[in-house]
This record gives structure tokens, C-alpha cells and sequence, in this order.
């Protein structure tokens, strides 16, 4: 049975601060805990799990507790108070994974040239970043940049939002912008930037080799530092009365129509 303090220990990594500074955040969930699983990068980085024997009773769920503690992770019991001020969700499912957060080098990922990033610049709704993040994996993006004011993407919002995606593609935080877009546009990237008013509709853009997606914040749109920098603003043309779309439908509009260039060239 895992203690008070352990408890308390783990209730601080609902905090942003304090997943900071551990470098650890929670993972909640029968789904999520297989996604981990299933991920090259975090079954790695799996340090504990937790578990309500009451809540985390199916088939599933035992079997998952059961190849975990196979594999030699720490597997604890956890009673229903205990449960309730870890868990982030109205009805618990029993199971809370501890889990370490992936480093990603920018350089690294650079230095493979990836064909599509997609940039978000303040994107701060929780559940429109884990949309983005679970459609930018489905459509085969290779990474996501997140500027310094966007949402944390260890955010318990985000990594439930995003049904795991979260554990399929890279994701680097804290970017400072404009260095950042000078130095894509320096290594031969197309920066296309999502605007409402944009002048190149999104199905005529012409995509090449290395493209970066920018997309704004949910009330602020593009910042000022962002706009020097970008070669193309796209549109979705529409016919609604509304003045924009949500930007993680937005971005789900263009990436479908990148990995469909991709995949027929």
C-alpha cells in the first residue's frame, strides 16, 4: 500500500511547478497506461504505478497491473482517498502511471529534416492542444513546437485530450519564436501561418520539402513576432457566419491536406 507521503508526493505533480521541477507528471487511466505502453520512447520512462483493486478491476486493468509488475515496476496499492487526490477526473479508473518526461533535443530533430512541424503560438486551452497533438500523429506530423505561452503539454487536460498521442510524437516546449522560426527559415523551410484573413487558400498552397504549420492562439491568433517570419498566410475557405474556426479543427483541416500531398508524391 503506498504511504501518505508517497501520496502527497504524487498529489504535487498536479501542479506545473512541481512537474518542472521533478521532470515526472501522471498519467491516468486504463487507456493512456497501454498507450504508454505501446510507445518505443515511454515504456522507458515509466517509473511507477498506482491502483485502486475496487476501480481497476476488468480483465484489461489486471492484466495490465499484472505485466507491469512482470516487467519489475513498482506496482502499490492505493485506497479510495488516496485515489481521489491523485486522480484528475470525476470518476476514477483506478490506475495512475508516474512517468518521466522524454527530453527532446531541437537540434536532433533538426538535423533529420523533417518534412512537417507544426508550430503553436499561444495555444492555451488544454483540450484544443491534446486535439492538435492526437490529429497531428494521426496525419503523420513529425513534431510539435510549442512556443513559451502555449498550455503545458503534460498538462493532465492535454495528455487525456490526446488519447495518448501525446506518447507518439516529439513535443518541445518553451520556444522562444523568433529564434526558433529564423533558424527553420535559415535551414530551407516554408513557414505557413493560419489566418482567417490569409491570402493563399489552403488547398492551393504549394508545400515542399520542409514545411512548418504556425498556428495561433485560440482569441489572439498569430503574435506580432511571428508574422516577419512567415512565407504564406493560409486560409479554409468557408461560408459560415462565424468569424474563424477552433484552432485544433483548423489545424486538422491543413495537416490532412499535407500528408495528402506527401502521400501521393
Amino acid at each position: 500500500m503506498i504511504s501518505k507521503s508517497q501520496t502527497k508526493y504524487l498529489s504535487s505533480l498536479k501542479e506545473k511547478k512541481y512537474r518542472d521541477r521533478e521532470g515526472k507528471f501522471l498519467v491516468e487511466g486504463l487507456l493512456l497506461c497501454e498507450e504508454l505502453v505501446a510507445s518505443a520512447t515511454y515504456r522507458k520512462l515509466i517509473e511507477s504505478l498506482v491502483f485502486s483493486p475496487t476501480e481497476a478491476s476488468s480483465e484489461r486493468a489486471r492484466k495490465l497491473i499484472a505485466d507491469w509488475t512482470a516487467r519489475g515496476l513498482t506496482v502499490k496499492e492505493i485506497d479510495a482517498v488516496g485515489l481521489k487526490r491523485l486522480s484528475d477526473t470525476v470518476t476514477p479508473q483506478g490506475l495512475i502511471a508516474v512517468v518521466r518526461k522524454a527530453a527532446v533535443d531541437f537540434g536532433d530533430l533538426l538535423a533529420a529534416a523533417p518534412y512537417c512541424l507544426l508550430i503553436l503560438d499561444g495555444v492555451t486551452d488544454p483540450g484544443n492542444l491534446g486535439t492538435i497533438l492526437r490529429t497531428a500523429n494521426w496525419f503523420g506530423a513529425d513534431a510539435v513546437l510549442l512556443s513559451a505561452n502555449s498550455v503545458e503539454w503534460t498538462n493532465p487536460k492535454v495528455v487525456r485530450s490526446s488519447m495518448g498521442a501525446v506518447f507518439h510524437i516529439p513535443v518541445v516546449s518553451g520556444l522562444p519564436l523568433a529564434e526558433t522560426l529564423s533558424e527553420l527559415a535559415n535551414r530551407g523551410y516554408s513557414l505557413f501561418a493560419a489566418e482567417a484573413g490569409g491570402d493563399t487558400p489552403f488547398m492551393a498552397a504549394t508545400f515542399g520539402k520542409k514545411n512548418a504549420l504556425i498556428f495561433g492562439g485560440e482569441t489572439s491568433g498569430i503574435s506580432q513576432e511571428v508574422s516577419p517570419f512567415v512565407t504564406t498566410k493560409l486560409r479554409i475557405p468557408g461560408q459560415g457566419k462565424c468569424d474563424s474556426l477552433n484552432v485544433a479543427v483548423a489545424a486538422g483541416i491543413i495537416l490532412s491536406e499535407v500528408f495528402r500531398r506527401k502521400s501521393t508524391s
